[in-house]
């Protein structure tokens, strides 16, 4: 939950900033490596949400994948937990460089014309 109310901290700031009277969508993007699922994402959204401007709003949860650069040759690959090889020259990389991110893409809404 505390990942979420960091997301709603940035959220609040956005809607005080831009006016919001509601937010009808928050796309958030979240590395494969974050061990984040996306129902408790979704279901601590809501949670968040709840009696808000956000009330209501579509969570878009966009998936990283998870890539490494190979120590030997520098190619970029797609990495898994168990599998690190690097398909170009079969040297072992734990040099990640995509994966264990989560960003706030983007928070859409209403502006109050009122204020």
């Amino acid at each position: 939950m505390s990942v979420m109310g960091e997301i709603f901290s940035i959220i609040n700031s956005n809607v005080a900033k831009y006016r919001l009277k509601r937010v009808t969508k928050v796309v958030v993007r979240v590395g494969e490596m974050t061990c984040l699922n996306d129902e408790a994402l979704d279901f601590a959204f809501q949670v968040f949400a709840e009696d808000t401007v956000a009330e209501g709003a579509e969570l878009i949860i966009n998936k990283e994948k998870a890539r490494a650069r190979c120590h030997h040759c520098g190619h970029i690959f797609e990495i898994t937990y168990t599998d690190k090889l690097c398909p170009h020259c079969q040297s072992y990389s734990d040099n990640i460089v995509n994966g264990y991110e989560l960003y706030l893409d983007k928070v859409e809404g209403e502006i109050d014309e009122n204020d």
